[in-house]
């Protein structure tokens, strides 16, 4: 364990943080080289994630009336994680253009959302999933019609 107050004294501390930023530059730099040099990794990589956030929202406002289960929520993220990444690999082109849609579609309502609120954090679904007590506002029903209808103009254009 480090001792913090040791370091300052010696004035370690400073070459302990100059270190750490290193190793990080070069641990990103290492990640950008192997995406850039396995390609098809990466891709698959976005189809995991554009899936599991797919499975998230689908569960959110499909099946969550349903089954109000966190078994269900993995289950349902996971497997359309999974079959992001099988989708990812068979139609490379095509896909790039859904899932980066998708993608900038959440995150660009979803930072609308932290400016005018009224969209429960994910955090907090997720307990409320939890104990059964999650009800959609129309303003969160509002924001996944924002999300559906960016999509469609991105994919479109």
């Amino acid at each position: 364990m480090l001792d913090y107050t040791d370091a300052s004294k010696s004035g370690s501390l400073g070459a302990l943080i100059g270190a750490v930023i290193i190793a990080l530059a070069l641990a990103v730099l290492m990640g950008w080289l192997m995406m850039k040099k396995f390609f098809a990794f990466g891709f698959m990589l976005l189809g995991f994630v554009a899936g599991f956030f797919l499975g998230g929202i689908i569960y959110n406002l499909v099946l969550v009336g349903w089954a109000k289960s966190t078994a269900v929520l993995y289950i349902c993220t996971f497997g359309l994680a999974i079959l992001g990444v099988f989708l990812a690999y068979k139609f490379e082109e095509g896909l790039k253009i859904f899932v980066t849609s998708f993608l900038g579609s959440y995150l660009f309502i979803r930072g609308i959302s932290m400016f005018c609120g009224g969209y429960t954090s994910e955090f907090a679904m997720y307990d409320e999933i939890k104990q059964g007590t999650l009800k959609l506002s129309h303003s969160e029903l509002g924001y996944f019609a924002g999300i559906f209808v960016l999509f469609g103009v991105g994919v479109w254009f």
